[in-house]
């Protein structure tokens, strides 16, 4: 009987209380791999640092977190080529919620 009491209050749970996920981050960092980084919903980088002639490293940051990361965008194009973590990656989620 309780086991069909548990879909419920997991439900309950992530409606309520809200869902993190560092999966859920990383793929939206992997998603955002090819797009214009003008175009990502991100914060504004807190730091533009030009890599060669043709890359620069945008450094993003969510202040609430701590997380920290970097694109690799190329200049001419603004697309983002690649990302990795700066700060520890335990700080890195994204929470989703049911609830607005």
């Amino acid at each position: 009987m309780m086991l069909h009491r548990l879909p419920i209050l997991l439900l309950l749970v992530l409606a309520g209380g809200g869902c993190t996920s560092h999966k859920m981050f990383v793929g939206e960092r992997n998603f955002d791999i090819g797009r214009v980084i003008t175009d990502v919903p991100v914060p504004d980088p807190i730091e533009i640092e030009p890599i060669d002639d043709q890359t620069s490293r945008y450094i993003i940051e969510f202040k609430d977190t701590g997380c920290r990361w970097s694109y690799t965008v190329e200049n001419s194009t603004k697309k983002i080529l690649s990302w990795q973590y700066i700060s520890n990656p335990d700080l890195c989620y994204m929470t989703m919620s049911l609830v607005p």
